[in-house]
This record gives structure tokens, sequence and C-alpha cells, in this order.
């Protein structure tokens, strides 16, 4: 009977002795707890590891995680974990309290960090029951910078609710190339100063309400033409303008007390030649810590991108990161990697190769964090709590606010709103690689108004001539076109979505545009009629909404009023379009 109460006996005696001790003085919390502590679990404490596939699959049988992921926790004594997609709720939850259990009963009895990308709400990677805003660079659009706290103050809330007190958020990188394959809508804007000043807010409303905010990706990954998901980008930029551009965002937030960066695996040429951000001295310790000042937890990106993997084994990208300034090594790749990110901090440790004093002053950290989150007095999730906040009725309209207020009209010759005597032919992308998005609340929307539907699926290759033949048979019989691009997969816009416009065009019918991705789409077109930015996907992680498909429900709706004119548009562009006129703060309205 003893052996099955000893560690929870054991958890309640540290906590006993953190809540005394943080009486008097909080800096011997860390430090009181480290000395009762192995390597082997200090070592855990600074690696990250994420939920294997076949995890989220048992979910639906078994509501708890894996034996790999109970296994990391208990006996590798990992400190944090990151999921990613998870179903509903009741899951989460279910994961996230089993979890904190197992990690309460490993070696050292303390309670897990748990994170996920919310960049654009608990909805990201919860699928069904939360909420889900626009993209960072909607936010930015809608120009309300008190609406960008309170919308951070939400995604908190939701994500304590569930047990995230890790938010990977705000993305603090600066959008300066247009064809930026992995930042693009997830970025406020494409000047220092619209990404800082959303960034300060984003970071304000996450943890004034209770979770760690982190700034990403340092030293900023906007003006690269490559995905560091596939490749290793080099960025050619002098010294100035990284502190005069690139690094004001992080500045700023380090400033004003962000918790965590995160490192981003691009080579910055004129500072480091040969390693990365995330595994560069030069960068993570000179730049970072000593430069900036910054004294919070540094994470890396997922160690398992091609743009480090393709580069560097396992153990030799973990050590380089620890040794760079890294306090938390992000293991996203397979269960045997995840051991090996371990165990290679182990053996550098007892083999001197890093120092007990370094490792120390990670765990230290994160230790400190864990009891500052509130973690060590009570870890675990209230399901009713949860079902009862997630996705409220009150969430929900702050999130119609904002999805509303970001829509921003570009052009429009005296076509938009749409009248209810036109026949009305919407078309346009509806399909993503895998993802399947769904278009159909822009028509039940529009149920008043005589419509005619057809949408191809665009796969990365192109629209074929059968789709664009299919499509101008039905535009023949209709008075006003929609036609939505997609540029976010593979900017710019592809040649036969410029096409399928084009022919569209040549039946003299008004063209409608509604960019769901970039707002760049508009450079690429022919001469149009009306164009409606929305930022409503993503390349990466393109959210799901709480009903169905990859558009949320929100921004379905705000489209659909702003094309019938149940809403006036109001927003303004966070970025300038090379070769228009079509600058930062333009937009039109009714």
């Amino acid at each position: 009977m003893f052996k099955k109460i000893a560690p929870l006996f054991c958890f309640f005696v540290m906590l006993f002795v953190v809540t005394l001790v943080s009486k008097t003085e909080t800096t011997l919390i860390p430090e009181d707890i480290l000395k009762l502590m192995t390597i082997e679990e200090k070592v855990g404490q600074m690696v990250q590891v994420k939920v294997l596939k076949n995890d989220i699959s048992s979910l639906k049988f078994k509501k708890t995680p894996s034996k790999k992921t109970e296994d990391l926790i208990k006996n590798y004594h990992v400190g944090s974990v990151i999921f990613y997609r998870m179903d509903n709720i009741e899951e989460v939850i279910n994961y996230n309290n089993s979890m904190q259990q197992w990690s309460i009963e490993s070696g050292a009895h303390l309670p897990l960090l748990i994170a996920s990308d919310f960049e654009t709400g608990v909805g990201y990677n919860v699928l069904k029951g939360a909420t889900l805003f626009p993209h960072q660079m909607g936010v930015a659009a809608a120009g309300d910078v008190d609406l960008a706290e309170k919308i951070s103050g939400i995604i908190a809330d939701e994500a304590k609710a569930i047990g995230v007190y890790w938010n990977y958020s705000p993305v603090a990188d600066i959008n300066t190339n247009i064809n930026n394959p992995v930042i693009g809508v997830r970025a406020f804007g494409d000047t220092a100063d619209v990404v800082t000043k959303y960034s300060l807010a984003y970071v304000q409303g996450y943890q004034k309400n209770g979770i760690m905010a982190t700034a990403k990706h340092y030293p900023g990954h906007g003006d690269t033409n490559t995905d560091s998901h596939k490749d290793l980008p080099v960025v050619n930029y002098d010294v100035s303008t990284l502190k005069n551009v690139y690094f004001k965002p992080f500045e700023s937030l380090i400033n004003m007390g962000v918790k965590s960066i995160m490192t981003s695996h691009i080579i910055l040429k004129e500072i480091d030649e040969t390693l990365p951000a995330t595994l560069s001295p030069k960068i993570l310790t000179d730049m970072l810590r000593v430069q900036h000042g910054f004294r919070g937890i540094v994470v890396t990106d997922a160690m398992s991108m091609d743009g480090i993997s393709n580069f560097f084994e396992i153990d030799e990208a973990t050590v380089l990161a620890v040794q760079a300034g890294a306090d938390i090594v992000m293991a996203t790749g397979s269960y045997e990697d995840q051991i090996m990110t371990v165990q290679s901090l182990i053996d550098a440790v007892k083999g001197g190769v890093i120092s007990e004093k370094r490792l120390n002053s990670s765990v230290i950290k994160i230790l400190m964090e864990k009891s500052e989150l509130g973690l060590s007095k009570n870890p675990f999730s209230s399901l009713m709590k949860a079902k009862e906040l997630c996705g409220s009725e009150k969430h929900r309209r702050i999130a119609e606010q904002a999805a509303k207020k970001s829509m921003t009209l570009l052009l429009n010759n005296t076509i938009l709103p749409i009248k209810k005597e036109m026949k009305v032919l919407v078309t346009g992308v509806f399909g993503v690689d895998e993802i399947s998005m769904d278009l159909k609340n822009i028509i039940d929307n529009v149920v008043s108004y005589k419509i005619k539907r057809h949408f191809f699926q665009y796969n990365g290759f192109d629209i074929s001539e059968s789709d664009i033949t299919n499509i101008i048979n039905l535009a023949q019989g209709s008075d006003t076109v929609v036609i939505t691009t997609y540029s976010s997969y593979k900017p710019p816009l592809s040649k036969g979505q410029i096409e399928l416009v084009e022919e569209v065009k040549k039946l003299n019918k008004p063209v409608v545009i509604v960019s769901l991705g970039l707002p760049y789409d508009i450079k690429d077109l022919p001469d149009i009629d009306a164009f409606v930015a929305t930022y409503a996907l993503n390349r990466w992680a393109a959210p799901v909404s709480s009903v169905k498909g990859d558009i949320s429900e929100v921004i379905s709706e705000a489209i659909a009023d702003v094309l019938t004119g149940k809403y006036n548009p109001t927003g303004k562009l966070p970025v300038s379009i090379p070769e228009t006129k079509y600058i930062k703060g333009y937009g039109l309205n009714y």
C-alpha cells in the first residue's frame, strides 16, 4: 500500500517545502529542488517530447497516451511535452491529466509543463470545442491593439483550462519576403513597428492571464525563400539590417518580460556562416543572452525539421543546441529519436562535455517557471470547467468581431456588395493537398441569392484544363463570378489560377476575387472588378474549424457578410504589396 502512495506522498511533501520557502525567499525554490535531483532527472527537464501519431489514434479508445509516452515521462523524466492535433476537449484533458499523473509518479515528482502551438487559438490544435481566431496578419489588419490583447487573453484562458501553460506564440517574424513559404499570414506584418506593436499585445494578454508566451523564431525567419521544415535557409542581410529591422520585435518583447523565445533553423551568414541559429553560441549566447540580455527560457524549434536533421545527427545537434544556449530541446522525432536526445545529454554531462553547472542553470529556470505558473499547486484540469469555458459564446463573439474587422477590401468597381437579384457563380480553391477546405458556410450565408458553385481541388500542381472548362460553362449563365484564390502554398499565384481569371474575364462578367491566403495575389491578376483579402489560410497547420473545414466558421461567415453587404469592410493592409498602389494602411469600404 505504501508503495502505491509513496510518489504522491513525496510530491505533496515537496509542495509543502516549495510553498514554505516561497513565502520567504522565492529564489531558493529551484535550488532546493535541484539538490534532490539526479543528473538524469535534470536532463529530462531540458527535453520536450511530442505526442507520437499512435498516441493520438489510441485516444479514441483508451483516452490516454501510449506506453511510449508513459515511458518517456516516467523513466526518462522528460519535463515538458508538446502536442499537435487532438480531436476534442475531452481527449486532450484526459491525455494531459494522464501525463501529469505519470510525471508526479516519476523520480523527481515534478509536474509536467505542457506546450502547444495555439497561434490562432486553442482551436488551432484542438479540433472541436475550442475557439479559433484569425491569423496574426488578419488580427493586424483589424487594426485594434486592444482587441489583439483580448484575443490572446482568451487563448490563455482556454489553454489553461485544458492544462496547457506554454503557448508557442506570437510569431515575431517580420514577413519582408513576399515569397516566404513558411511565415506569410502567420506574421502580423512586414514592418518592425506593426509586428512589435501586436506582438507586445499578444504577450501581454498571454502572460497577464497566466501562461508562458513564446516569441518566435529568433533571430527572425521573415526574409527566407526556403522553408526550414524542408531545408536550411541562409539569410544574407547585414548587421545593421538585423539591428534596425529583425531584432526590433524581439528586443521590445525581452524588455517587457517575455518568458520564452524559440530559435529558428536558419543560417545567419553575417554572424555565423557554419551553424544554424539553433546551434550557434554566437547567436544564442553572444547575441540573445549577452547583447539582448534575455534571461528567460530558450527553446529550440522542432529538431526533427530538415533544416537540422538533414545536416546533423540527433546526438550532435542536441549537444550543440545546449552548448549554444538552449534551455529546452524540442525532440519531435520518433520514440527512438526522443530517447537518443535524452541519452545524448546524459552522456555529455557525465562525460564533461556539458558541465553540471551549465545543466543547473537551465533546470533552475524551468523549475522556477513551473512554480510561478502554479503547476506545483495543481497541474490537473477539470473537464467540466474546460467545456464551459472553451468555445463559449462570449469567446466566439470576440472571434466574430476579429474576423469581420480583418476583412480588407482593396478594389471595388461598384460590384460589391452583391445584389440579391444577381445570378452568382462562386468558384475557386476548395482543397490544398490533403487538407479538405469547406466553403459551405459562404454558400449557406447567401442562400437568398441565385447561387451556383463549383470548387476545384488545388493539389499543389495546378488547376486542370477540365476544371477551367467547367467553370467557364457555368459562368456563362451568371451575372457575377466570385473566385477564391490561394497562394500561401507556393507563392506567387499559380499560372492555372491566373489563367482561370483571364478566361472568365473574356466573358465580360464582373469578377470578384477573394484571396484565402496572402493578399499579394492581387499583383499577379489581370484587371478585375473587386478584391477582398481575408488572410484565412496558412501554409503550415492550416487551422480546422470547430465545425468542419480549414477556414474557420467565423471567417467563412465574415467573407459572406462582406460579399453580401451585411458588413461594411474596415480592414487595412498590414503589409505593402510590391509594384502596386496597395501599401500598408490601404483599405476601402462601402
